[in-house]
């Protein structure tokens, strides 16, 4: 009798159990599991109910421990134990469970790819999320969440196939905001923000008006729309609009996120949108943001430590600056720590030193295919610190070289420039000529752009011969000018014009000729001549009154009252300066304070609080004068006063600082 009556009371409580997790009452269903295993100690399903309600509850230890406590139970847990340690964020031993198990399902798959990713494996998880969507696809079971994931892993190694994937799954951006963000961060990977400012707006659109039917509190939804106002703010600020990225990185700090990761983007990005000289603000935003240092990714940490250095190189941190440029080496942002450098050379006024290292940095560039756009940088860097200095001619130099392969036209501008302020047109002219044989000969495979080239670069050309009176040359490339014109079907009239100017200044008969094929249309205004002639005249009528010149109607005439004559101050004459009358070494001391005044006995002098007095027996003359204090190398700290103004760096702070992408969120992994 007892024991059917013990089955009856436990059937009883696992048909409670069932009922409790059903409802997602995890913390209740614990205390229906310890219920069950004092009847029954080693029962599997209780235990594993019991881990799974741990799971749900994020308390991934405690679930760990009752699934190691039952060696049966901890081999045929294989998941719900490797998934305890990806909340743990142990992701090493997620890797080593996951190896021991021979499932191979596509909850194992999801986890294997998540942990990838989550150690910066973004290959390797965008391999898995790959044959995970082609076998939903042939079971027609295809879900936004695994497509989501996908997108995530390419955004994260900036491969714009994340794009790709989101043009032919437009259908999913209704379905969640998750999606849609993950949908603006692949457009930011291919540089299109103006589409990422459109999703990134429709997510929190739709994140607002889902909060509702998920149950989020105004807590919660404030830590969702965090990320999803930061990225936006990203974006914003990508397109110069910085007010309103500022502000939306005010709001986000404003909340005080929980999450130290999105609290560090935020004050990082907030120091780089709002430029002002408040140095000591941006450097406590900085030491908000280096708190979460450890769980940024690396590409996020590199914009730290550049906007670090940076900063402290403008505060004069000289000390902190170059720690900073070490660990920016470290991280493989090479450049950038080089040019850091050299702004710190500058500083120190070690400018020869500053030009060795840009030349050494642009000879080991130069000679690779992947640095190319870094060697012209660090290139124009060391034209710009030739500039400073006033050496023209090096800064030519160098700058022929960075011209050379390419001509374009913004390279080859400021060349002329450097040739004519150097009086050198031949060299001007030649290089423009080059320039244009250069773009000629990319017609065919350049197209439109090869074709306005070299329209400008000939028009450029005779306009400077021209200039230098060497009007024959200036007629031939204008006539070229004018032909090149009608064949690619481009505006002539400009050309024709400079041909005629050109021509007129040797043959006066073929100018006249050439003249005649001028436009001579006269210019139609969209004007009715008879609604403007009736159109009334206004006139000014005075409101001052005027002084009356006689009587009018019997009244008495008066006098306007008459302006007195002021008259001007009468000039002080100098007084000469005589070596021969001695002067007085008190006469810049008060009166009252002076040796040969009266002292009154009982009473104080008449001096400010505080004030010093002077000695009697002390005169001006015999005072020690103060030195000039060095100054320090940081502002003095407190809210008193601005901090001192600092000069710009030379080099490095051509560029803007770095402002850092918020972290790629990822839908909530199931908990199965």
């Amino acid at each position: 009798h007892r024991v059917h009556l013990a089955s009856i009371m436990t059937e009883a409580l696992f048909q409670d159990l069932n009922k409790q997790i059903t409802d997602g009452s995890y913390q209740r269903a614990i205390e229906v599991c310890d219920k069950i295993l004092k009847e029954l100690p080693q029962d599997q399903d209780a235990l594993h109910c019991k881990a799974i309600s741990y799971i749900h509850l994020s308390h991934p230890q405690q679930a760990l421990d009752i699934i190691n406590s039952d060696s049966k139970l901890s081999a045929k847990l294989t998941f719900e134990k490797a998934y305890c340690f990806y909340l743990s964020q142990n992701y090493q031993e997620v890797l080593k469970t996951l190896e021991k198990t021979q499932e191979d399902s596509e909850r194992i798959r999801h986890l294997l790819a998540q942990t990838h990713y989550r150690l910066g494996g973004f290959s390797k998880s965008s391999s898995i999320y790959e044959e995970i969507v082609s076998k939903q696809k042939e079971s027609k079971s295809e879900s936004s969440e695994t497509v989501s994931n996908l997108v995530a892993s390419y955004v994260s190694k900036e491969d714009k196939k994340g794009f790709e994937v989101i043009s032919k799954n437009k259908d999913f951006i209704k379905e969640s905001y998750e999606f849609t963000y993950n949908a603006a961060c692949a457009a930011i990977v291919a540089q299109d923000y103006n589409k990422s400012v459109e999703l990134l707006k429709q997510a929190i659109e739709t994140c607002t008006a889902s909060s509702k039917e998920e149950g989020l509190s105004p807590e919660q939804l404030q830590e969702e729309l965090g990320i999803l106002r930061l990225q936006l703010g990203y974006s914003l600020q990508m397109l110069n609009q910085n007010e309103e990225a500022t502000t939306l990185y005010q709001l986000v700090l404003k909340n005080k996120p929980k999450d130290p990761v999105l609290l560090a983007v935020a004050s990082n990005n907030f120091i780089t949108s709002k430029r002002d000289n408040n140095l000591s603000n941006y450097e406590k935003k900085l030491k908000t943001a280096e708190i979460a240092k450890s769980k940024l990714s690396d590409k996020q940490l590199r914009g730290l430590h550049y906007n670090k250095a940076l900063l402290s190189l403008r505060m004069k941190k000289l000390e902190v600056c170059r720690e900073e440029l070490e660990e920016l080496s470290k991280s493989g942002e090479v450049v950038s720590a080089e040019l850091l450098k050299v702004a710190l050379l500058l500083q120190e006024k070690k400018k020869a030193e500053g030009k060795e290292v840009l030349t050494s940095v642009f000879d080991k560039l130069s000679g690779t295919k992947d640095g190319e756009e870094e060697a012209i940088r660090v290139g124009l860097t060391l034209v710009q610190v030739h500039l400073q200095e006033k050496e023209e001619k090096e800064a030519a130099a160098f700058l022929a070289k960075l011209t050379a392969p390419a001509y374009s036209p913004a390279f080859v501008a400021a060349l002329v420039s450097l040739y004519e302020s150097l009086s050198q047109p031949d060299s001007a002219i030649q290089l423009l000529d080059d320039a244009i044989t250069s773009w000629s000969s990319r017609i065919q495979k350049g197209g439109k752009e090869a074709v306005e080239n070299t329209a400008r670069l000939m028009s450029e050309s005779g306009a400077l011969k021209l200039k230098y009176n060497r009007s024959k040359e200036a007629a031939a490339t204008y006539d070229g000018l004018v032909k090149f014109s009608q064949k690619h079907s481009l505006n002539h009239n400009r050309a024709l014009a400079g041909y005629v100017i050109s021509v007129s200044q040797f043959d006066s008969v073929t100018a006249e000729k050439f003249a005649k094929q001028l436009p001579t249309e006269p210019v139609k205004l969209d004007v009715d001549v008879d609604t403007l002639e009736n159109l009334p005249i206004k006139v000014r009528i005075s409101t001052k009154e005027e002084p009356k010149t006689g009587a009018v109607d019997g009244a008495k005439q008066t006098e306007a009252p008459k302006k007195q004559k002021v008259k001007p101050p009468k000039k002080k004459k100098k007084r000469k300066f005589n070596p021969n009358v001695p002067y007085d070494p008190e006469r810049w001391i008060p009166k009252r304070e002076r040796s040969a005044a009266k002292k009154k006995k009982g009473k104080y002098t008449k001096t400010s609080q505080g004030a010093p007095v002077a000695s009697a027996s002390l005169s001006l003359k015999t005072q020690p004068q103060p030195k000039a204090a060095t100054p320090a190398p940081a502002p003095a700290k407190g809210k008193g006063g601005a901090p001192p103004k600092v000069e710009a760096p030379k080099t490095a702070t051509a560029a803007p600082p770095k402002a850092t992408a918020p972290p790629k969120q990822q839908p909530k992994q199931k908990k199965r």
